[in-house]
């Protein structure tokens, strides 16, 4: 009983603010730094997986790196954006999650309702998740240092008929022997694999499992001036995908880096005015082969395992008999390569100041301001060699090709494309917090904030127009012997996007609640 009532007084983080989980109304779940931290995940998304109730996480596509797919209670659109809001650390963020390391994450909080997230307004629509970084403590310095590695794998892979079985099931397709049984024989015994291939795609494109491995140092500490937390991590991770191996002097095989540091700082400026500075920077790599993985993914499902080989017994590249397929094991070692680099800054300024002894007790003012800046470059030097197909073999037993089906090159080719964006976002606040006669805990808050973004290297009139968001927001809040709870909360925000007149919108919600176990009855 006595955790359960030290659970019931914790303090989570909720919008704009935090609140006793007793006086909270709303629908929410926190998950601590130990559990995510116990989560062997590239980026927070994955991390979420299996942790809070009414959230699904997928993960489509099993990239090193990428983000899984979050939805909070279902979809709620059919042909918009079911992502979820970010805020990290106060300030909203639309960047992809994985640029925050999961070592530096105190805390993550998920608002599920209209209660607990209608001072978001419509951006909110699709639930919000609260990060919460890390911060110093009072004290000596601390120093943590931690070493993973890690395995992943599929849950599982398709499987296919081999040659053999295909040769049958496509006579019946076809309603004749197409492929006699001296044919089929060939397919079953292997002893002509070049003309008479029996290819298990998957087990050629992909291996059993792939490994990962992060390091991660951090420093925590601080006076009765300033407090700190300095970290620093380093993430790699490759993929199931294989690989060239030493055929080349560049490297084809899928994989993904990530560099991470932060900096959150806390200077009391004097007893009641505290001073915050977050800096965080994170880079990140992508390697892989020329073309996009969907397309090798997609061109395995369509290969026929007993039409061509991976690769003729002599080196030569292989290929469908006609135009109008491609070999999933050239697309993957034989197109070259890509590299994809992401560099992002965030930067946070904020001042709070408790103005008890100025105004009133209880009541405090918060002011602040981030510049984020997120920078993307793609660099792919792609090839398309001569590519062949087989058609039978001469009196000395070689193979006979032709013309070759696909003509092509093996000088690497050159394209290169980036992106980039920066975001400002100010905020200010004014909260009240007050307790009357032991009984009255009354609680209001008004904020305002508003956020610009500009986008870089989009070569369009439309998309290069700064991106400009608005609101207000209020809360209040009643408790009457930490029993019987009310609130109210409204958002009053909008955005140019929309027409004019119809750019903001007002959001409301209302909730009560009653905690039964602090009756005298019970």
């Amino acid at each position: 009983m006595e955790s359960d009532n030290q659970m019931i007084d914790e303090v989570m983080i909720v919008a704009y603010g935090t609140a006793k989980k007793s006086a909270f109304t709303g629908s929410a779940a926190t998950i601590k730094t130990e559990k995510i931290a116990a989560r062997q995940a590239s980026n927070l998304t994955n991390a979420l997986a299996g942790q809070v109730a009414g959230v699904q996480t997928t993960s489509n596509t099993g990239q090193p790196g990428k983000d899984a797919e979050v939805r909070i209670r279902g979809i709620g659109s059919i042909s918009a954006s079911n992502k979820p809001l970010y805020v990290v650390d106060g300030v909203p963020y639309d960047g992809e999650i994985s640029a925050i390391s999961t070592s530096d994450i105190e805390s993550m909080t998920v608002l599920k309702d209209a209660a607990s997230n209608a001072l978001y307004g419509a951006r909110g629509a699709n639930g919000v998740i609260l990060i919460t970084t890390k911060k110093g403590a009072e004290g000596k310095p601390v120093i943590n240092a931690r070493v993973e590695a890690g395995f992943t794998q599929p849950t599982k892979m398709p499987e296919f008929v081999n040659s053999a079985q295909w040769a049958e099931l496509y006579n019946e397709m076809k309603g004749y022997e197409y492929y006699t049984p001296e044919q089929i024989g060939y397919f079953q015994n292997g002893t002509d694999p070049d003309l008479y291939p029996d290819v298990d795609w998957m087990h050629e494109l992909y291996k059993n499992m792939a490994s990962n491995q992060r390091v991660n140092l951090n420093v925590s500490g601080g006076g009765d001036i300033c407090k700190y937390f300095v970290s620093g991590s380093l993430y790699n991770e490759g993929s199931i995908f294989r690989n060239a191996g030493q055929r080349y002097d560049y490297d084809t095989s899928l994989r993904y880096n990530k560099y991470s540091f932060r900096a959150n700082m806390d200077f009391n400026v004097t007893k009641s005015t505290v001073l915050n500075v977050n800096l965080a920077n994170i880079y990140e790599k992508f390697y892989g082969p020329g073309v996009e993985k969907d397309k090798i993914w997609s061109r395995a499902f369509e290969a026929s395992p007993g039409v061509y080989p991976k690769e003729y017994s002599d080196g030569t590249l292989s290929y469908p008999s006609m135009q109008g397929g491609e070999n999933p094991w050239n697309l993957l070692v034989h197109s070259g390569y890509r590299e994809q680099f992401w560099n992002s800054a965030q930067s946070l300024i904020g001042i709070n100041q408790d103005l008890g002894d100025l105004v009133t007790k209880g009541l405090t003012a918060s002011i602040k301001f981030s510049w984020d800046a997120v920078n993307t470059n793609t660099i792919v030097r792609s090839k398309t060699p001569n590519q062949y197909y087989a058609k039978g073999r001469d009196e000395d037993g070689n193979l006979i090709f032709g013309s070759p089906i696909v003509t092509g090159t093996d000088e690497l080719g050159l394209s290169e494309s980036g992106s980039g964006s920066i975001t400002t976002y100010l905020e200010g606040s004014i909260n009240y917090n007050r307790l009357f006669a032991e009984k009255h805990r009354v609680g209001a808050m008004l904020l305002y904030n508003h956020k610009v973004t500009n986008k870089k290297l989009t070569y369009s009139k439309t998309l290069s127009l700064p991106y400009k968001y608005q609101g207000l927001a209020g809360r209040v809040t009643y408790a009457f012997k930490d029993t019987y709870f009310a609130e109210f909360n409204m958002g009053y925000n909008g955005s140019e996007n929309f027409a004019k007149g119809h750019r903001f919108g007002f959001f409301t919600s209302y909730a009560a609640g009653w905690m039964i176990s602090n009756e005298k009855f019970w």
